[in-house]
């Protein structure tokens, strides 16, 4: 792509090989000047402001490796008074804004709580952009739009309901269109009547899977500009953050297999499979990234920030408990130790699970748990000075929590996946205004995309294999606009599945650090079930 850069007396130089639609796009600037000596045309900046709409044409690549001068554009100071008046925005936010408006497809990886849409919807109005479609997972939709409205006064509109509402919708004037990612799929014929002056992919970690129809509808979109937002680009494996990449800026990584061979080591069997076994050089895919990512983490930029305070509660299985488990666990250690990771296998190692929550979650006549009592407890200790949010994987479990919870006669509400997009809104709004209201029960539906600063108390009322996921758990409270310290509580079955996972989960946190954060870490674990149950 054309190369430019901001020099002196707001003039920007811009760097292109001498063609026919080169001289063409220069045509367009009423006001330009050849600079001979240094091969570029030279153009004041008041006259465009939408230089990167501008300039389409690509360079050809042999034509660019001959340039003996490259210059990169120098981000133009970001205008605070396109943002409400009272709005203020950190340093670090501003930082980011610039470097995003340089960078045509870019990722925004800050870490979670540190306000990635407010710098995304700046951007936005950074670059001059005009419409601007915005995809996200449904259960944050309208907390965009409350975002956008709270920092400016542009127009947006969600996408949603019947066929015939949503062409309507995509047809009104407005800056921001918010769709979630079922519905790009669905509406993509529609979605490209129009070239797209930006994508905002929210949750880009959507599309890790390069298989994935989302990842093929979102590639299939017309735009000027790609702009990913994650906090955890990788969750799981390495080969995620290439999926992501490869559509915000395929150049960065070149092709899968180049990325495969140049940064990964790998087995390959008889049949022509493989299977990627480590990182071979995490260090340079951190330097690669640089250029089309930025991330920042709270302890770097955000002193003030009021600390988390961590604490783990381990409780006892009960008899009838530690019965149950113990028939269970003979049957996956079994199976594992013949290396069968069948579908029977992993549905077992899913009750072990279930049952370090509730022994009542596979047999409703049982007896209850120690875990629900525990939760229970921690409770009473807090209510009285915090709200509280209790985070489970479960329906079934958070529903026995808010029986527990009734039968205490407080106030709460309970968010989870069988919920329409409005109703989770509606109860959160209720959370978030309703004094008598402290505790919100939620399933992994909200554990992204949602502010819930309001709450300074956070209960894992169980364990997730995904440090990642955890960690966006942990986000939606201690975050810009907490004024309280943060306890982050975890509650562990111990000498169960759950307490060797949390032991073991370090090794995931380790991929991230190493590759994101440029952390030089070897010796990844990889097979959590296999270190569980293998030699046990």
């Amino acid at each position: 792509m054309y190369t430019f850069n901001l020099v002196e007396n707001n003039i920007i130089r811009i760097f292109f090989p001498y063609c026919k639609e080169s001289v063409e796009t220069v045509r367009t600037f009423s006001e330009r000047i050849w600079n001979p000596e240094l091969v570029c045309w030279e153009i004041p900046l008041r006259i465009c402001n939408e230089i990167p709409f501008i300039l389409k044409v690509e360079i050809p690549q042999n034509i660019k490796e001959a340039y003996e001068h490259i210059y990169v554009l120098k981000p133009v100071k970001f205008n605070s008074s396109l943002l409400r008046p009272e709005i203020k925005l950190y340093p670090f936010q501003i930082s980011g804004i610039e470097f995003l408006s340089s960078n045509k497809n870019s990722l925004l990886s800050d870490d979670v709580g540190l306000g990635k849409t407010p710098q995304a919807i700046a951007t936005a109005l950074h670059l001059n952009c005009k419409r601007v479609l915005i995809v996200c997972p449904a259960s944050v939709k309208r907390q965009w739009k409350r975002e956008i409205q709270k920092f400016t006064d542009k127009s947006c509109v969600i996408i949603e309901g019947s066929l015939k509402q949503r062409q309507q919708q995509y047809t009104q004037d407005v800056m921001f269109y918010i769709v979630n990612y079922e519905l790009v799929m669905k509406d993509i014929s529609i979605i490209n009547l129009r070239t797209w002056d930006m994508v905002i992919a929210d949750e880009v970690s959507r599309i890790k899977n390069w298989k994935s129809k989302t990842k093929n509808s979102l590639f299939k979109i017309k735009t000027n500009f790609k702009l990913g937002l994650s906090a955890t680009p990788i969750e799981n494996r390495v080969q995620e953050l290439h999926s992501i990449m490869s559509w915000i800026n395929p150049n960065i990584l070149g092709t899968y297999w180049n990325f495969i061979n140049e940064y990964c080591y790998f087995n390959t069997n008889l049949y022509g499979g493989y299977q990627i076994t480590g990182i071979k050089d995490a260090k340079k895919l951190h330097e690669t990234l640089k250029s089309a990512m930025i991330r920042r983490k709270k302890s770097d930029v955000f002193i003030e920030l009021p600390k988390i305070i961590y604490n783990e509660y381990y409780v006892p299985l009960t008899t009838t408990q530690k019965k149950m488990y113990k028939e269970i666990e003979a049957s996956v250690m079994n199976l594992v130790q013949r290396n069968i990771y069948s579908e029977n296998c992993l549905n077992q190692i899913m009750y072990l699970r279930e049952l370090c929550n509730s022994p009542r979650l596979l047999n409703p006549d049982v007896e209850e748990g120690s875990k629900i009592p525990e939760i229970i407890s921690i409770i009473e200790q807090v209510i009285q000075e915090s709200k509280i949010i209790i985070f489970t994987q479960w329906k079934k479990f958070g529903d026995l929590l808010c029986e527990s919870i009734q039968e205490k006669q407080w106030e709460h509400v309970f968010v989870h996946g069988g919920l329409s997009s409005e109703e989770k809104d509606s109860i959160l709004q209720k959370f978030e205004h309703d004094p008598k209201i402290k505790i919100l029960v939620t399933t992994d539906c909200l554990s992204y995309g949602c502010n819930l600063q309001i709450a300074d108390v956070l209960i894992h009322a169980d364990m997730l294999w995904n440090p990642a996921k955890m960690s966006q758990r942990n986000g939606r409270i201690h975050r810009i606009g907490q004024t309280k310290i943060v306890n982050i509580i975890t509650v562990l079955t111990e000498h169960t599945i759950e307490e060797k996972v949390y032991n073991l989960l370090q090794s995931k946190k380790e991929l991230f650090d190493k590759v994101i954060e440029g952390k030089d870490i070897e010796n990844l674990d990889k097979e959590i079930i296999r270190k569980i149950f293998k030699n046990k």
